[in-house]
């Protein structure tokens, strides 16, 4: 089963669009058959994306640090992985995917920049 790592907001954002695009984007990965990654929290648009999942039967496994991890980690994942830092969380999703989606711009470039970092024959 390939594995798709999604970034997305702890916020659903003010427009309703970004929570509809989120559902829609998780029921064509279930649909099409893709393990998700996400960041395990169960606020914002990664709970949008979870609960999509988790409803239409998907995979999903969430990535957390330790210190929010019982403040807002997902309980109904497929798996929740706990992590002690933001870098070794991001590390932990690199590992787990194969691919990668961002909604939100800075977030991603932020991130598409440590994935280069971590790997270099990533581009």
């Amino acid at each position: 089963m390939r594995t798709i790592c999604t970034n997305l907001g702890s916020s659903t954002g003010r427009n309703r669009v970004y929570v509809e695009n989120t559902i829609i984007l998780a029921k064509t990965l279930v649909y099409n058959d893709y393990r998700v990654v996400c960041g395990g929290a169960d606020i914002g648009l990664m709970e949008v994306l979870a609960n999509t999942i988790i409803k239409h039967k998907g995979q999903i496994i969430g990535v957390i640090p330790v210190n929010i991890a019982d403040k807002v980690g997902h309980k109904n994942l497929t798996q929740l992985i706990i992590v002690n830092t933001i870098h070794e969380r991001k590390q932990k999703m690199f590992e787990l995917s194969d691919a990668f989606i961002g909604f939100s711009f800075l977030i991603s470039i932020q991130s598409f920049g440590l994935l280069i970092i971590l790997n270099p024959d990533f581009l």
